[in-house]
């Protein structure tokens, strides 16, 4: 009796490990304490012994580490600053530009998180939910640059590009309207395929005005050029709103000085 349960535990733990094993990943860059200076940095990963990819979900997960958090304890205690789905067969993820801005000086935790529907049968009838099977360890890095100020402000004093993001928020960018630089100058990112955004170009204040156009762009980063409307002027304020493929607005405001 005795060795029939010791070989029964035995083999329950063999299956658990064979199990494990099945859905590990292991995290490849930024390596682990790594120090960025990247606008949008380009996370790596890879699956390890992994018999097949579409039986399950992934996620990935970031989480700003605050004090003096382990990476571990801030990707579980902290709330999300960013989390995308991943296709199963994805092990790369260029940080996207319509994400919340990666502050200089701050830290931040990410991990790949493996899931599998778990079907539950009642009389009432099939329910499915997702159970966490298996995730990577948890790498942290620093962001770059002076502190109290964004990659995203820095890289349009850099390279005089706006940035459009999905929650609007305080900053305005200025513009230097010349004889010579009569444009606007925006980024996106194209997570999908060649295809076209359209666009609006909206005057704030008491007479608002709204002007719109369309940018074909490629799939990955655009780097746009669009000739400053007349309703542009020195000393109002405008949003510059991308309309996605998928429905989701983009929004930078700015000034002309």
């Amino acid at each position: 009796m005795y060795r029939k349960m010791l070989f029964l535990t035995l083999l329950f733990l063999t299956q658990r490990s064979l199990s494990a094993q099945e859905v590990s990943v292991k995290l490849l860059s930024p390596l682990n304490g790594t120090t960025l200076n990247a606008d949008y940095p380009l996370f790596s990963w890879t699956y390890l012994s992994v018999t097949n990819l579409t039986d399950y979900d992934y996620r990935f997960k970031m989480v700003e580490i605050t004090g003096s958090q382990s990476n571990e304890v801030a990707i579980n205690a902290n709330p999300v600053f960013y989390e995308q789905l991943l296709d199963p067969y994805q092990q790369t993820l260029v940080y996207p530009l319509s994400a919340p801005a990666l502050e200089d000086c701050k830290k931040y935790a990410w991990v790949i998180i493996i899931e599998k529907k778990i079907s539950t049968t009642t009389e009432v009838g099939t329910t499915f939910k997702k159970a966490e099977v298996g995730r990577s360890t948890v790498f942290g890095f620093t962001m770059d640059g002076a502190c109290g100020t964004t990659q995203r402000a820095n890289n349009f004093a850099n390279k005089t590009y706006l940035v459009p993001i999905k929650e609007e928020d305080s900053y305005i960018y200025l513009i230097n309207r010349t004889s010579s630089q009569n444009t606007i100058r925006f980024k996106y990112n194209e997570e999908y395929s060649n295809t076209s955004i359209q666009c609006k170009i909206l005057k704030e204040g008491t007479s608002p005005q709204e002007v719109s156009f369309s940018m074909p762009v490629n799939y990955g980063l655009n780097y746009l050029e669009y000739q400053l409307p007349g309703i542009v002027t020195v000393g109002n304020y405008y949003r510059l709103v991308i309309i996605t493929p998928t429905g989701e607005e983009l929004i930078a405001k700015f000034e002309i000085e």
